[in-house]
């Protein structure tokens, strides 16, 4: 079966390609980001306090459905075909979904399910519009008449947000005859009527259910991997503050649905951050220089996107009590001018530096710079089988995307790795099927 093939090919790339590059966020946020770590009493206050809980989806329930049911839907079936369903239609999901169709055509009926449905139940539009900071090559195997080599040339970095990059290749997926299900329907219950082969989770993390702590594990860092941090150096990043001591401490919290969480001296790994987007071109050198002086703890970072207007982005790092004051006033995007005096206010000085800086550029110059409501980076790896959502009645289920391990923002190891990772498994499924 199909289906079998995929999920081995895909269990091995992850066990080759997806720790490293989960470790490589944690290694950055244990030497670089290590100032801006939660420590034990914040994280003690992060649980009790009801705001900043992290979401937990709630155990969903297995429902029962007779052998002749399960036969009338698997003879809906094209003669010789296997159904594939993506949970989540975000950029993991469709570019999966594009892929997999590509490669396999008729042997396979493809649904990608996605709950972001307006109230005439249509997919709402796409709003994200991040920058994003992948290679054209990643997108290579698409080869298609319209496809994306045309936008920039292979070895450039595509020039797009976030909301351009979901409506591309939700085009893309139409046209190779990719279902697409917009409800708001259980997840559970669309998978009883569809009776898929495999299913992928693209939620980002937010379907399966939590586990309970299994172990405590040792992990082992090679300091010699520090080298690649240096080259973090250019964008504000201080050498003098990166250091590999604490990698000692590190170890994992293994849970029994398959998950693992780093943790420091006994403490989740976590830290609040901050992100500026929109930063005008003239503005991000001066950026960088006026921060040399000031980032002796690598509280900011800062790198220049690939869209056309030039524009730069910035992380920082927050003090949980920084983080939890903005949350109360950021709650959607918001233009620099809206919150200006509210980072004025907040209890590090430098930030008094960085509004200045923005608030320097010509009139016009910084409207279109946008401030997202703080984060909470708290980093998760899937390391289970294929297994641990409690609803897939003996079907497996492979993690995509922020699903299966989330990468650190700064290093840029997100959506791009995840990416990189679908590119190996259809390479590697292309070799399997001869």
């Amino acid at each position: 079966m199909l289906a079998n093939q995929v999920l081995t090919d895909w269990l091995a790339i992850h066990q080759a390609v997806g720790l490293n590059s989960a470790m490589q966020g944690w290694l950055y946020a244990l030497s670089v980001g290590r100032n801006y770590l939660l420590s034990a009493d914040e994280w003690a206050m992060l649980g009790s306090n009801s705001r900043q809980t992290p979401v937990v989806p709630a155990c969903l329930q297995n429902t029962a459905i007779s052998t002749n049911t399960r036969l009338e839907l698997r003879q809906q079936l094209p003669r010789n075909s296997e159904r594939f369903v993506i949970v989540g239609g975000g950029p993991v999901g469709l570019m999966l979904a594009v892929a997999l169709k590509k490669l396999f055509g008729p042997r396979i009926v493809l649904h990608v399910l996605e709950n972001r449905v307006n109230s005439e139940g249509q997919g709402t539009a796409f709003t994200r519009s991040w920058p994003i900071n992948i290679p054209v090559s990643e997108f290579m195997f698409f080869n298609h008449p319209s496809g994306i080599n045309s936008v920039a040339p292979l070895g450039e970095y595509l020039p797009w947000t976030l909301r351009e990059l979901e409506g591309y290749l939700l085009s893309l997926a139409q046209s190779l005859d990719c279902q697409l299900v917009y409800s708001n329907e259980k997840t559970e219950n669309l998978l009883l009527q569809f009776q898929p082969d495999l299913v992928f989770d693209a939620t980002g993390g937010r379907w399966r259910a939590k586990g309970q702590l299994k172990k405590e594990c040792e992990v082992v860092l090679c300091s010699s991997d520090l080298e690649t941090v240096q080259g973090y150096c250019a964008f504000g990043v201080n050498p003098v503050a990166i250091a590999p001591s604490d990698a000692r401490n590190l170890a994992v919290s293994v849970y029994d649905n398959g998950d693992c969480r780093p943790t420091l001296n006994g403490v989740p790994l976590s830290s609040w951050m901050l992100k500026i987007r929109g930063i005008p071109r003239h503005l991000g050198p001066v950026l960088i220089e006026k921060i040399r002086t000031i980032n002796h703890d690598n509280w900011i970072y800062v790198w220049p996107t690939h869209l056309s207007s030039g524009e730069w982005i910035a992380f920082f790092g927050l003090r949980q009590n920084d983080a939890w004051l903005l949350q109360d006033e950021i709650r959607e995007p918001l233009s620099f001018d809206q919150v200006r005096d509210n980072l004025s206010k907040l209890s590090d000085p430098r930030w008094k530096i960085i509004v200045k800086v923005l608030a320097s550029g010509a009139v016009g110059h910084h409207s279109e710079c946008r401030v997202d409501p703080p984060f909470l980076w708290a980093p998760h790896l899937y390391i289970g089988d294929g297994s641990g959502w409690p609803h897939q009645q003996g079907v497996p289920v492979i993690p995509v995307g922020d699903s299966l391990f989330h990468g650190h923002p700064q290093v840029g190891n997100g959506l791009g790795s995840h990416l990189n990772m679908i590119n190996l498994l259809i390479q590697q499924l292309q070799r399997s099927n001869g």
